[in-house]
């Protein structure tokens, strides 16, 4: 019947008590009238199964005519003979033209109360007069209060055990649900007193037409209970549509924070979980779900650079982070939901030992649904991958929530929620291939032309990301003068937006060349420092054309620079070219393992990348090339101790890329600037001849090996 103990302790006890007014009456049976007998129990049973369904939201309800035919047994025949008669027509009522299977608990349920419906309306007809086989001198009062015991009994009994069974009030079950059906009593004991006048006072057969008020009551209902389910249903789906239409949006907004994961629905099927496990009433349980779909709604009104900054946040950024709780409160309120939604949304952030927000709010001063709330919301917010930090193990983040227990969360949730986390499988997002759809493009799916399904919440989180990548990296080129730090920077930043497996920078060192100033990746020490003809390999074709490449052959690429590609496993390239004013600079190149693993939306996304990319990497060769012009002497031309700094400096990155070790030689010459000096003043004084056998002259070179580093 039900999940709760109360109410299965209830449904049993009723049919206990069943089984004992049914042993207890039919030891009294006599069939003193057997073909009136076998005529009402086969009228009970056809009217039992025009029986009509009743939409009341509490199970299997119905009305039927069988109450008339019974309580006209009841009459005529006594308690005991009517019993078995209404044993007989309850059993077929809950047997025969059922849209679900009744457990057998329920259909004794049902047949136990029936008995001792009777039995109690038997003992109210007699004691108040009634008489079995003819009516009294003054029916009305026996015969109405036999009936409005008869009915009390029933639906007391069904009521108690709906409420029991659902964890709600039985007064309010009985009013809102059974309460109504009086009516039907009434009509059906009027029938019943008109049939047993009838019977007695005219032919048997007539007694037939004393139940016609009773089948236009029952044709009346019928008519107006399809009404009914017609316009509930009517109602059902606009509720549907409501419930579909909350979800798409707050979907949408959370792809505005959560970069377009599952987190939404995680949440909300946690919490919904949860809910039923601490056996919440069916309005909380709806409360929950809908609180967890817009718990976080208030985050509309934080800026992005708060929602996506990677560290620790300042205190005014706290504090406009905190307020999102009440911000989400205030726009929910707004909406006539059924059930009290906003106070869950503005106290999930407060703590069991009240130092949370926005109102301080401590331990059971915090409603349950909210309770619940920040449990799995917390849960599945260190499960879950953010663009600064990696998701934590589910056994990870269960120990940090019950080390919360008694101080940030419900100790009662919290230890509930880890009975029941074992069986729960929340839902995962169905995507595509995780090595091609990397980061947050993981979430992208293919465009409506290709003829398949786009998830319009993915759309909207690339979208965003794809645009605070492009603002981050636009931020960030000009901070660094060094051509490896810069496309270091954009690397990292592109690898959340295009996927790929090496990236190489590749800047024109000639009007004849391109060389390979940055690569980073697999095979990165193929082609670091390689050379490639313009219009030979990808890259020079790029460069030549002034357009990008999609998904051309890496290999290609690889012979051009002269490089053994009998290991290279790279089968698909994106190039574009790096433009400034009409010049064409260079080419970035991305390369991927998977064939055919860019699209066009990619090379869009490159396009933009290299076209901020482009200034910057023209400002740093014309640094560089200044620099180079600071690095050397002015008077031997050969590069100064600035040089072998910066070089040295240089190289360990460069190592670390391509991860290929480096050694430094160290040549010390001993007066070259004497030499030269001594060249210059000998057109003014005379020098010895021997000048390469005096000891001015001798060169003392020492070298020294000093580290090899990857």
């Amino acid at each position: 019947m039900g999940r709760h103990v109360a109410g299965q302790v209830f449904v049993y006890s009723m049919i206990a008590l069943g089984a004992v007014v049914v042993t207890s009456t039919v030891s009294e049976l006599e069939f003193s009238r057997p073909g009136l007998f076998a005529a009402l129990l086969t009228l009970s049973m056809v009217s039992a199964a025009l029986k009509v369904d009743m939409p009341l939201g509490v199970g299997s309800s119905y009305v039927s005519l069988s109450f008339a035919v019974d309580f006209t047994a009841l009459l005529l025949l006594g308690p005991a003979p009517t019993m078995l008669i209404a044993l007989t027509s309850g059993w077929s009522q809950r047997k025969f033209r059922m849209h679900e299977r009744n457990p057998l608990s329920t259909t004794l349920f049902g047949m136990a109360t029936l008995a001792a419906s009777i039995a109690a309306a038997g003992f109210t007809y007699t004691r108040l007069g009634g008489t079995y086989g003819t009516l009294p001198a003054s029916p009305l009062q026996p015969l109405m209060a036999a009936a409005m015991i008869y009915f009390l009994v029933n639906s007391v009994a069904a009521a108690g055990a709906f409420a029991l069974s659902e964890g709600r009030g039985m007064l309010r079950v009985w009013h809102d649900n059974f309460l109504w059906a009086v009516s039907s009593y009434v009509v059906g004991t009027i029938a019943a007193g008109l049939a047993v006048d009838v019977f007695n006072g005219a032919r048997p057969w007539h007694t037939a037409l004393a139940l016609l008020p009773v089948g236009l009551t029952y044709r009346t209902y019928r008519i107006y209970l399809k009404r009914i389910a017609e316009e509930q249903k009517r109602v059902a789906d606009l509720a549907q549509l409501h419930r579909e239409s909350t979800e798409v949006l707050a979907r949408a907004i959370q792809a505005k924070d959560e970069g377009g994961s599952r987190h939404v629905e995680r949440v909300q099927y946690y919490a919904a979980a949860l809910a039923r496990s601490l056996e919440l009433s069916d309005l909380d349980r709806q409360n929950v779900e809908i609180a967890a779909l817009l718990h976080d709604i208030g985050k509309l009104a934080v800026p992005e650079h708060i929602l996506s900054k990677p560290g620790p946040l300042t205190p005014d950024e706290r504090r406009t982070m905190q307020l999102h709780a009440q911000i989400g409160a205030e726009i929910v309120g707004a909406v006539p939901f059924p059930c009290p939604v906003a106070p869950l949304i503005r106290s999930h952030h407060e703590r069991w030992d009240g130092k949370g927000y926005p109102s301080g709010l401590r331990g059971e001063q915090i409603p349950i649904g909210a309770r619940v709330l920040s449990v799995v919301d917390f849960f599945d917010a260190l499960t879950s991958a953010r663009p600064y930090r990696p998701a934590l193990l589910p056994d990870v983040a269960l120990m940090m929530l019950q080390a919360e227990a008694g101080k940030a969360f419900d100790p009662a949730i919290v230890e509930r929620f880890t009975e029941i986390l074992p069986r729960l499988r929340p839902p995962t997002y169905e995507g595509f291939d995780r090595r091609i759809m990397c980061g947050p493009s993981a979430d992208r799916q293919p465009s409506a032309g290709d003829g398949a399904h786009v998830d319009a919440v993915a759309e909207i989180a690339s979208v965003i990301r794809e645009n605070d990548a492009l603002y981050e990296i636009a931020q960030s080129l000009g901070r660094s003068m060094s051509l490896g730090e810069t496309m270091t920077l954009v690397s990292a930043k592109l690898s959340t937006l295009v996927p790929f497996s090496l990236c190489g920078l590749f800047v024109r060192s000639t009007e004849k060349n391109l060389h390979c100033r940055f690569a980073i990746g697999a095979h990165a020490n193929l082609l670091e420092d390689a050379l490639i003809a313009e219009g030979a390999g990808l890259s020079g074709w790029v460069a030549r054309h002034r357009r990008s490449l999609v998904n051309g052959l890496p290999i290609a690429e690889f012979k051009a620079a002269g490089a053994e590609v009998s290991d290279v496993q790279l089968r698909s390239a994106l190039i574009c070219p790096l433009t400034v004013g009409d010049e064409v600079i260079g080419t970035i190149a991305l390369f991927h393992d998977l064939a055919d693993a860019y699209t066009d939306d990619h090379r869009r996304v490159l396009d933009q990348v290299a076209a901020q990319t482009a200034s910057a990497v023209h400002n740093v060769l014309l640094f560089e090339r200044s620099e180079k012009q600071a690095l050397k002497d002015g008077l031997t031309r050969l590069a100064n101790p600035r040089a072998q700094q910066f070089q040295v400096t240089k190289e360990p990155g460069r190592a670390g890329r391509t991860s290929t070790p480096f050694a430094l030689v160290l040549v010390e010459v001993d007066d070259s600037k004497g030499e030269r000096a001594g060249g210059d003043l000998a057109l003014n004084r005379e020098w010895p001849r021997d000048r390469a056998n005096s000891d001015r002259g001798r060169e003392r070179v020492s070298r020294r090996r000093l580290t090899s580093a990857k």
